[in-house]
């Protein structure tokens, strides 16, 4: 179990050039929720090309190479046959998966990038 799996935990999957829309939208989730956790997939870079300004502790970033090395997914295969959209999001289910089954997580909401909340979000 995931020490913070008493906190809501929201996921989101784009590519680097969508990582500014991620942070928006854990601006907008934290305007109602200030304990929440955060997770962005970031589906077209390794680890290491990330630069390091972007790991501020606020919220995790996992490239998709983390998710490969960890599940039975063959997502460089995947990576191959879509164009970058399709595979953004393909990469859906399998960054829930991750989010349940790695990191531990018992439930998590996942939320496209480009999202912006105005108001509390009920959970069902």
């Amino acid at each position: 179990m995931n020490e913070n799996s008493n906190f809501q935990h929201y996921i989101t999957v784009c590519s680097v050039n969508y990582l500014h829309y991620a942070l928006t939208l854990l601006e907008s989730l934290r305007r109602y929720d200030q304990t929440c956790t955060f997770t962005v997939f970031v589906t077209d870079l390794r680890k290491e090309t990330i630069p390091s300004s972007l790991f501020t502790g606020d919220y995790d970033i996992v490239c998709i190479d983390e998710v490969a090395e960890s599940t039975d997914f063959n997502i460089p295969m995947l990576a191959s046959y879509y164009n970058i959209l399709e595979f953004n999001s393909l990469m859906k289910v399998h960054a829930l998966y991750y989010a349940l089954n790695v990191l531990g997580y018992e439930q998590c909401t996942f939320l496209d990038p480009d999202t912006y909340l105005f108001d509390v979000f009920e959970h069902s």
